[in-house]
């Protein structure tokens, strides 16, 4: 049996209004994203580290598709990751938005199969 979706990954350009649709769900009883318990990293805090140890351009850099290549993090991440996903293990619905993670969607939706991603577009 396939359990409900219970982390919202928020992905768009910076200039698309993310914030805003964050707020619209925590204002509607969806719950904010918590540190994990080992590091204290926030799930935005993550996607910072990933993409400073692989050098992911910005996104005001990237105009074709080919630069919006998704990141194969190794091995050494995935405790990261899954602690995050620990600490926030008792929430139903939690959610969280970063720009950047559009580099991991991939990633993280393999890890974390309870994951959804929506993303914003204006």
């Amino acid at each position: 049996m396939d359990l409900p979706t219970n982390q919202i990954i928020l992905v768009g350009h910076p200039s698309s209004g993310i914030e805003m649709a964050e707020e619209m769900l925590l204002g509607s009883g969806v719950k904010s994203a918590q540190p994990s318990r080992r590091e204290g990293l926030l799930p935005r805090d993550f996607i910072t580290i990933l993409c400073n140890a692989y050098h992911v351009p910005s996104l005001e850099s990237c105009i074709t598709e080919t630069q919006f290549r998704q990141i194969e993090p190794a091995g050494i991440w995935k405790g990261m990751a899954l602690d995050i996903a620990i600490g926030n293990s008792d929430q139903n619905l939690w959610c969280w938005s970063e720009s950047r993670a559009i580099f991991l969607l991939d990633y993280y939706l393999t890890l974390v199969p309870r994951s959804a991603a929506l993303l914003i577009y204006d």
